[in-house]
């Protein structure tokens, strides 16, 4: 998905925009680092993620995550003073998913750091 993509599902979604932050890759696109992802990463208070009716598995770091469509969320990575805002949506700002992406430590996410970092 690219930018418009991303952004035209998540006004779709019926998800509450005041709850939720967008996180990781789909964050990254809609702030022009990447061009695409294949899903959208989200994260939420822990009130609103019990609210989800939908299937969980676990994800990274071993968390417990939620998925609709090609919607994942979690609770763990929510945190309002590392956002900034695009269309009235709440994303993860560059340094945060970066970070983000250096715990994660996969050749991917290690090879988009290195290069973020040749074009700073």
């Amino acid at each position: 998905m690219d930018k418009l993509n991303i952004l035209k599902k998540i006004e779709e979604s019926g998800l509450d925009k005041n709850r939720i932050i967008v996180i990781s890759g789909a964050s990254l696109v809609v702030q022009g680092i990447i061009e695409e992802t294949d899903d959208i990463d989200l994260s939420c208070d822990l009130e609103y993620y019990n609210s989800l009716n939908w299937k969980t598995k676990i994800g990274a770091f071993g968390i417990e995550i939620k998925y609709f469509d090609v919607f994942e969320i979690s609770y763990n990575l929510y945190d309002l003073n590392q956002t900034i805002i695009i269309n009235n949506i709440k994303f993860m700002n560059v340094q945060k998913c970066l970070e983000l992406k250096q715990k994660l430590g996969r050749t991917k996410d290690k090879e988009l750091i290195n290069i973020y970092k040749k074009i700073q």
